[in-house]
C-alpha cells in the first residue's frame, strides 16, 4: 500500500529524532547527569516539565532529587540550582562559562525584548552597555545622587500626606489607595531621566513601563513551545493555536516604544535645558553612543522601577504583620534624630536595625523567584555531576532565601538575624542571589537598595503603620507570582506620629 505524503513526512521526522537521540547519547560520557524526574526516550520530560508555576515544581523536585536537578525537553538540557553553594561554584566562580542567555524566541524575537541589556549575549554591545550602567549605578557613581534620593523620598512622603489630591494634613489614611503613580517609582525615574522629564511626561512613561513589566513577567514566567521548536515562529497569526503570535505582536509594539521614547523625550528636553540632571544627561555629556545610552538606561529603569515599588510595599506589609519590628525601627530612628530631622542616606551606618530590615525585605519576599536563566557555553561539572554544554540554568532563588540551612525560621520576618553577636554567625547576604549572578549581577542593585532605605526612614519618620479599621489583617505574605513576584493588595492605616514630624516634610 502506497504511503501518503503526510505519512512520509511523519516517518522522516521520526527518523531524524531517532538519529538525533542516538547522536546525543554517543556524545554523553564521563560524569553522570544530575538526578531529576524520569525521562522518556526522545521527548525527555516533555509531559511533566512545568508550563507555568515553575518555581513550585522546581521546589518539589528539589525535595525529591536534591540541590542540583536535571531535566530534558526535546533534547534541550535544563539544570535547576537550589543552593547558594552551587550558585557560587557554577555561576560565580565559572562566570566565563555560564554568562550566556538562552535563545528565548518568544521573549527576545517575537515579543521584542531582545533589545534590553539584560538579554544580550556577552559581546561588545553588552560590555559597552554594562560599562555605561556602572558609570551611573556603582557605589562611587551614586554618591553624587545621595541628596537627590533624600529629596525625592521626602517628596514621596509628601505625596502620602496629600494623598489623592486631598489635603489630609494629620488625618489617617488607608494605604495604598493614596499612592497611584506618586510612589517609589519616581525615585528611579528621576535618576534615569531627570525631574524635568518627569514633570512633562512622567505619568505617560510610568504607565508604559508598568505595562512593560507585566509583559516581562508574564512572558518569562511561562514555558513557550516556540522556544523549543523555533520553526513555530513562522506559523501565521490566524492559524489555530497561534494565540502566542497574536499576544507577541501586541507586546512587540510597546517594547519598541519603551526602547526609544524615554530617551528621545529626555534628549529633547536636555537640549532645551529643561530635563534636569540624570544618568541619561550625565552619559550624554560624556559623549557616549546615544543608542547604547537609550538601551542601557531603559533597561535599568525597567529593572529598578518594580524592585523599589515591591520592596516598599513589602516593608509596609511587614510592619503591619510584625509590630514589634516597627517599634524597634521607630526607636532607632528617634534615638538618632530626636524627631528634629529626617534621616538621610548618610545616616545609614548609624541605623543598623533599619539596614537589617532592608536585607530582610530582600530575603522574606523574593522579587524574582527564579531570576533570569543562564546558559553554559561549554560542558561543565559539579560535585561529580555533568552539566552539558548549552544547559539552561535556572536558580530557585526563593527556595534559597527560605532554606532553613541558611536562615532559622525562614518564613518569619526577623531583621535581627542580620545583627548577630558574633561575625561568624552572620547568615547568607540575600543580595548575593537576589540580584543575579556572576557577570550578570544587576548593576542597579545599589540604587534599588538606596532608594528602599530612604523610603523606609522617611515613612517611619512621619507615620506609624497599623491595621485599617474594619479590614482583615493579612494572614501573611501573599503574592501574584511571575518572573516578578508582586504582593497582593492589602489595606492598612498610616497614622501620623505627630504634627511636628509632619511639618518636617513641609515644602519650602
Amino acid at each position: 500500500m502506497a504511503l501518503t505524503t503526510l505519512q512520509i513526512v511523519g516517518l522522516a521526522l521520526s527518523l531524524i529524532l531517532v538519529v538525533f537521540y542516538f547522536m546525543r547519547r554517543a556524545q554523553e560520557g564521563g560524569f553522570p547527569l544530575p538526578p531529576g524526574p524520569p525521562r522518556h526516550p526522545l521527548i525527555g520530560n516533555f509531559f511533566n516539565f512545568p508550563m507555568s508555576n515553575q518555581q513550585e515544581t522546581f521546589t518539589l523536585w528539589s525535595q525529591l532529587f536534591g540541590d542540583v536537578v536535571y531535566s530534558n525537553v526535546l533534547g534541550n538540557h535544563f539544570v535547576t540550582i537550589n543552593t547558594a553553594e552551587a550558585v557560587e561554584d557554577i555561576l560565580t566562580k565559572k562566570a566565563g562559562n555560564s554568562s550566556n542567555r538562552p535563545n528565548m524566541v518568544m521573549a527576545m524575537e517575537l515579543v521584542g525584548m531582545g533589545w534590553a541589556t539584560l538579554f544580550k549575549q556577552p559581546g561588545a554591545e553588552h560590555r559597552e552597555e554594562r560599562k555605561l550602567l556602572h558609570t551611573g549605578l556603582s557605589p562611587a557613581g551614586l554618591k553624587v545622587w545621595a541628596n537627590m534620593v533624600d529629596s525625592q523620598a521626602n517628596k514621596y512622603v509628601r505625596s502620602l500626606i496629600k494623598g489623592c489630591d486631598r489635603d489630609l494634613a494629620t488625618e489617617e489614611q488607608v494605604f495604598p489607595d493614596c499612592l497611584d503613580l506618586r510612589s517609589a517609582h519616581v525615585l528611579i525615574f528621576i535618576h534615569s531621566y531627570g525631574e524635568g522629564v518627569f514633570e512633562n511626561h512622567g505619568p505617560e512613561l510610568l504607565q508604559m513601563n508598568k505595562e512593560g513589566i507585566l509583559i516581562f513577567s508574564k512572558t518569562l514566567a511561562n514555558f513557550w513551545l516556540v522556544d523549543l521548536i523555533p520553526l513555530l515562529k513562522y506559523v501565521p497569526d490566524w492559524f489555530p493555536g497561534a494565540g502566542f503570535k497574536r499576544y507577541a505582536a501586541k507586546c512587540n509594539r510597546l517594547e519598541q516604544i519603551l526602547q526609544t521614547r524615554p530617551f528621545e523625550l529626555t534628549q529633547k528636553l536636555h537640549n532645551e535645558g529643561k530635563a534636569g540632571y540624570s544618568m541619561t544627561a550625565q552619559l550624554l555629556e560624556q559623549g557616549a553612543d546615544q543608542k547604547r545610552i537609550a538601551i542601557a538606561v531603559a533597561t535599568a529603569f525597567q529593572a529598578g522601577y518594580e524592585a523599589t515599588y515591591v520592596s516598599v510595599t513589602v516593608f509596609i506589609l511587614a510592619m503591619l504583620l510584625y509590630p514589634d519590628v516597627q517599634t524597634k525601627a521607630l526607636e532607632e530612628i528617634d534615638n538618632l534624630t530626636h524627631g528634629e530631622r529626617i534621616p538621610t542616606v548618610g545616616d545609614r551606618p548609624n541605623l543598623p536595625y533599619i539596614d537589617a530590615i532592608c536585607k530582610e525585605i530582600k530575603r522574606w519576599h523574593t522579587i524574582g523567584p527564579l531570576g533570569v536563566p543562564h546558559v553554559t557555553a561549554e560542558e561543565d561539572s559539579y560535585k561529580g555531576m555533568r552539566i552539558p554544554k548549552g544547559s539552561i540554568i535556572q536558580v530557585n532563588v526563593r527556595l534559597i532565601h527560605h532554606d532553613p540551612r541558611n536562615y532559622t525560621d525562614p518564613y518569619v520576618f526577623r531583621p535581627e538575624r542580620f545583627l548577630p553577636e558574633r561575625p561568624e554567625d552572620m547568615p547568607l547576604d540575600p543580595s548575593l542571589v537576589a540580584f543575579g549572578f556572576g557577570r550578570r549581577m544587576c548593576p542597579g542593585r545599589f540604587l534599588a537598595d538606596m532608594t528602599t532605605y530612604s523610603a523606609i526612614v522617611n515613612i517611619l519618620t512621619a507615620y506609624t503603620i497599623k491595621p485599617a479599621p474594619g479590614k482583615l489583617v493579612p494572614s501573611g505574605l501573599d503574592y501574584i507570582d511571575g518572573t516578578v513576584s508582586i504582593p497582593k493588595q492589602y489595606d492598612c492605616l498610616l497614622e501620623p506620629r505627630s504634627d511636628k514630624r509632619l511639618q518636617l516634610f513641609k515644602e519650602d
